[in-house]
């Protein structure tokens, strides 16, 4: 099922006033890249979404997938997350790196299982995780980075934050079969209502002319095989 975090208006003030004072740092990957991080939010976050139970399903039903526009190589992708307990470490999370297909994810870029954000703080305070890319990806725009969380049937283990100041955006989570709204990936301002951008980053570094080629889901797998 989707779920988000609902307050009332004056909560969300103060909320939004407490994110902006003490903000949570939990970055547990140095920064490799050259530049800051490219995000689509205006770094402040009003409300969070999931998926638990049904609408986490294998192998990535209750993904969420933010789609960015700069090029170069990809050396990490950061969460900023949030919950509603208090969790010394969350997940465990898969994260995706997708090509662009008529506007949708498409094509796996990149996978990596098993990632793990520490320090899981309770709304309205912000964690923030960055995970280096294991694989020299130059991106060509568009693209989608993304996660999954591996929590099927179970309550979620940690809460994306969600930016809701500004335009829609064009975010997109991956509906599970038995939900009550199309199966497949669907545009997050359907299935949540009007949001402006995911709390999903990105971090890029100047990139040799190798271009990123998408691979199977079987090679991909067997990238990771024991």
């Amino acid at each position: 099922m989707p779920c988000q975090i609902r307050i009332p208006m004056a909560v969300a003030m103060i909320a939004l006033t407490f994110y902006s004072a003490s903000r949570a740092a939990a970055k547990d990957s140095e920064a490799l890249c050259e530049g800051g991080a490219v995000t689509n939010t205006d770094g402040t976050f009003e409300t969070a979404y999931w998926w638990q139970y049904g609408g986490v399903v294998s192998p990535d039903y209750g993904a969420f997938a933010e789609r960015f526009e700069a090029d170069g190589q990809l050396c990490q992708i950061g969460l900023q997350y949030t919950g509603i307990g208090v969790l010394e470490i969350g997940g465990p999370l898969d994260l995706y790196v997708w090509a662009d297909e008529s506007n949708i994810p498409g094509s796996v870029l990149y996978f990596r299982t098993n990632v793990f954000v520490g320090n899981v703080p309770i709304w309205p305070v912000i964690g923030e995780h960055y995970e280096d890319v294991t694989l020299i990806l130059c991106v060509d725009s568009p693209y989608w980075i993304g996660f999954w969380g591996n929590w099927p049937n179970q309550s979620a283990e940690l809460l994306l934050a969600v930016d809701l100041t500004g335009e829609p955006g064009q975010a997109m989570t991956k509906v599970a079969p038995g939900q009550s709204f199309p199966e497949g990936w669907q545009p997050v301002n359907d299935v949540f209502g009007p949001t402006h951008a995911l709390g999903i980053s990105i971090k890029l570094a100047d990139c040799s002319p190798v271009p990123a080629r998408p691979m199977s889901w079987g090679r991909v797998k067997s990238l990771y095989a024991p």
